[in-house]
Parts: C-alpha cells; sequence; structure tokens
C-alpha cells in the first residue's frame, strides 16, 4: 500500500507546541521541540492514563516514525479518532454547557496532580456520543499555583460569556463564536445581557471585573489591575464557585420551536405507524456501526430506529430545543453511539476562520463518512419555504451520503398546502415525476411505498 503525504490540519498550526496532521486516514499530533520537556514531565506523571481511565482525554500512542516536519520534530503521537467533529456553535445549550462544566472539572482534577490547562476553548472539547473528551494533549503544563490561571480569561470569553448572551438571547444560538472563534469580549457581553442579570454578584465577578482588568485608556495602552497572591486553595474555590455559576444557568426556550412536532402536527396514528413500519423494513442493519444521518430528527423519534440498526448516529436537527431535548434523552438512556447537533439544512454550517481553512464546513466534515441518511418531511419545506431546487438538494444529498431514505410531500398534503397558502408563487415544478427526475441523476431507486393512509411516498435511494 502507498503511503500519503501528511496533510497538516489547518487549525492547529498556531500552537508552537505542536500540530494534527493526517496520514493514510490516520490522526496524528506531532510534538515540536518547545514542547518536550512539558511532555515528559505529564508523561513520567501518569497524568495522561488516570485521564484515560476517566475518559476525559483522547487515547493516544507514540508512533515517532510518521514525521510531518523533521525541523521542529521531537516525537509524533498516533491519536484516537473522534467519531463526528462538532463545533461549539452546532452545540445545543445543554450541550455547551456540559463542555464548560467539564472544562472546569478537567482543570481542578489537572490541579489536583500539580499540572494546569494552558488553553481553554471550546474547540478543545468533542463529544462522542453525549460525552465530552478532551482532545488537545499539548493542552497541559506543570502548574504555579502562585499565579493564576493562565486560560481563565479564555474560558471567560469562549465558554462562560456565549453561555450568557445565549440564556438572554435565545435566538442567537451560539451563532457569535461562528463570526468570533477566540470568544466574546466582556463589553460586547454586557450590552447583551438585561439589567436583572447585572445585578448578581457572579456577574460582577465574571463580567464587570474582567472589563476593568483590561480596561483600555484614550491613547490605547491597556491597564491591567496587580495580581493577588495566588495559592492553590484560592484557584480551586475559584473554579468551583465558577463552574457553581455555569451549572446554575438555564436552557431558554424559544418562542417558536418544533419539539412538539409530533403531537400536534401527525395527522394519524395510521400514519406514524406505517412510516414506521416501512423504516423498520428499509434500513439495513449495520455490523460494522457505520454512521446514520438523521436530517430534521426533531426529538429523536427516527434517530433511535438508527439506532436500533447499530448505526452510530448524527442526529441533527435546526431547532435548538429540540437537540437539547433528545440530548438530555439520550444521555440519560445511556445511549452512547448517538451524537445530537445543530444542523441548519438550508444554511449549513461553513468553513471559517484565517483563510477559510481552520475550522471546516459541515459539509466537508459529513463527506465520506455517512453510510445512510434519513431525510423525513423535509423536501417541500427545502423547496417552497427556502426556494431550493430540486436538482441542487439532490446533488448536495449525493454529496454527504452513500444511501438516501428520502419521504416526498405532494402537493395535495395538508402540510404542503399550509406552506403555500399565503404564496402566490405555485412551484409547478414540485412534483413526483420531477423529484424523481432530480434525485435520479445522483442515485438509483432500491424501494419506493406509499406511507398510506397519506399520500406521502418513501424512496430508499443508493448513489450512483
Amino acid at each position: 500500500m502507498s503511503s500519503t503525504s501528511p496533510s497538516v490540519i489547518a487549525g492547529s498550526y498556531k500552537d508552537p507546541a505542536g500540530f494534527v496532521f493526517t496520514q493514510n486516514k490516520e490522526i496524528y499530533r506531532q510534538i515540536n521541540q518547545d514542547y518536550s520537556a512539558a511532555y515528559e514531565t505529564i508523561k513520567s506523571s501518569g497524568l495522561f492514563e488516570k485521564l484515560w481511565e476517566k475518559r476525559w482525554l483522547v487515547k493516544h500512542i507514540e508512533a515517532n516514525d510518521v514525521i510531518a516536519d523533521t525541523s521542529l520534530h521531537y516525537k509524533t503521537l498516533k491519536a484516537e479518532k473522534i467519531p463526528m467533529i462538532t463545533y461549539p456553535y452546532e452545540w445545543s445549550f445543554l450541550m455547551f454547557r456540559k463542555a464548560a462544566v467539564f472544562t472546569l472539572e478537567l482543570q481542578e482534577f489537572c490541579l489536583s496532580q500539580g499540572f494546569s490547562l494552558k488553553d481553554a476553548t471550546p474547540f478543545n472539547v468533542q463529544f462522542i456520543g453525549t460525552d465530552p473528551v478532551w482532545i488537545d494533549t499539548l493542552s497541559f503544563e506543570p502548574a504555579d499555583p502562585s499565579k493564576p490561571w493562565i486560560a481563565y480569561q479564555q474560558f471567560l470569553q469562549t465558554q462562560l460569556y456565549p453561555l450568557l448572551v445565549h440564556e438572554s438571547n435565545p435566538s442567537l444560538k451560539f451563532d457569535l463564536l461562528l463570526q468570533n472563534l477566540n470568544g466574546i469580549k466582556a463589553d460586547l457581553t454586557a450590552t447583551l445581557l438585561p439589567r436583572r442579570k447585572k445585578l448578581s454578584l457572579s456577574y460582577w465577578m465574571y463580567v464587570y471585573l474582567a472589563k476593568a482588568v483590561n480596561k483600555h485608556t484614550a491613547d490605547g495602552t491597556t491597564q491591567k489591575a496587580a495580581s493577588p497572591a495566588f495559592t492553590l486553595q484560592k484557584q480551586l474555590n475559584i473554579l468551583r464557585h465558577l463552574k457553581s455559576y455555569v451549572q446554575s444557568l438555564k436552557a431558554p426556550s424559544l418562542k417558536v420551536s418544533w419539539k412538539n412536532y409530533y403531537q400536534n402536527h401527525i395527522e394519524t396514528a395510521a400514519y406514524t405507524e406505517e412510516k414506521l413500519r416501512l423504516l423498520k423494513e428499509y434500513i439495513p442493519f449495520t455490523e460494522t456501526h457505520q454512521f446514520g444521518l438523521d436530517l430534521g430528527a426533531n426529538t429523536g423519534k427516527y434517530s433511535d430506529l438508527l439506532h436500533e440498526k447499530n448505526y452510530y448516529v448524527l442526529s441533527s436537527d435546526f431547532d435548538i430545543n429540540c437537540i437539547d431535548e433528545y440530548y438530555t434523552q439520550c444521555h440519560k438512556n445511556n445511549k452512547k453511539s448517538i451524537q445530537p447537533f445543530l444542523f441548519d439544512l438550508a444554511h449549513p454550517t461553513p468553513a471559517v476562520g484565517f483563510a477559510n481553512e481552520e475550522r471546516s464546513s459541515i459539509s466537508e466534515r459529513l463527506s465520506g463518512k455517512v453510510k445512510i441518511t434519513l431525510a423525513l418531511a423535509l423536501i417541500h419545506h427545502l423547496r417552497v419555504t427556502y426556494n431550493l431546487p430540486l436538482h441542487k438538494v439532490a446533488a448536495y444529498f449525493a454529496n454527504i451520503t452513500e444511501e438516501l431514505i428520502i419521504e416526498f410531500v405532494p402537493q395535495t398534503d395538508a402540510k404542503y398546502m399550509a406552506l403555500t397558502a399565503h404564496r402566490s408563487d405555485t412551484f409547478p415544478d414540485y412534483t413526483e415525476i420531477n423529484f424523481e427526475k432530480a434525485f435520479g441523476d445522483f442515485f438509483q431507486l432500491h424501494q419506493k411505498s406509499v406511507v398510506k393512509p397519506s399520500q406521502r411516498v418513501l424512496y430508499y435511494l443508493k448513489k450512483k
């Protein structure tokens, strides 16, 4: 087998300690000479093994024969693969809060072992199922309890402030992080919070004081308050208070939510039962735990079917309340192979960061990964609500999945008529014949059934 050249992952190039690269579909992390002493100290302490035992850190083995940059190389680590990379702006509120609490617990544990996190960005957290895990092996350094936590401000800007802003402005979701990968400043956070929030002691500690410490003078210089003498106990007290504050934050509810869709909008029990029966027949069992994607999953009724068929389930919806509810349900029921995340199919997460390369698009992350996708009762929304041509939608699906189970909702359907009731355009191209033609350019028909007693049609398609 021929070996491919190393390919550096763009989002990791800023760390002088090392970087992540891929080769032959494996994930590696090069440790540079600058980090050699710290790495050996941490390695000999047993910290890695303790974190692996707690399932808090991705595992690695040394693979020093694989080198991406010989001029900087000290060692190479072959890293455990994360099933699906998601970013903080694709998490629900409860997922984000879980990641923030996890970061603080990780720092607290590291301090107890004589170490500290030098980075506290949520981009170092990933979810395996519903459980967070730390992915940056080079984030650790020997602790100096006499000095404040070096990543404290980063934690506030990239984890606490986004949670505070979203709690008060739920329609923003975590989109501010999409525009500001390095976090939200304290002054912007203050302008987005209601007056009631500003009356708390925690606001004064974590937002107001942060503004004062980094106060800018008229000539552009920065005045920083003198740091008090720190001790290990003071650091632990701050972490525990901060964790308690984060845990107290409550998930807001959007006024418009789809999380009660099944209860309020499904026409008949007979339709639901028939749809479930057909899906159980259509979805093949996977022996190898392949990826199944549920688009517009709502609160997971059909994601559960993928789970029953042994898929690692990527359960997505654009409604943050739906994802919160399903995430809570999966975590409670210990469904380790279901990973909920936010995905607006009409506005997929773009590639962002320097040169649009630091954080890849959701389309790029899904492409070549997904075996089977469910797209149920979606196509009429994509065509009518978002005015997306059928051929464009079909091409997009073909880019992200090998197989597709998709439900066609005809113009005679009550839900379609409700969408078009106040519109002058009639979408004459939206017919079953044109649907089959558009998708037929990319997929072969494997099975097709009417979901009785409705006139909706379920298609099982395989990419050509």
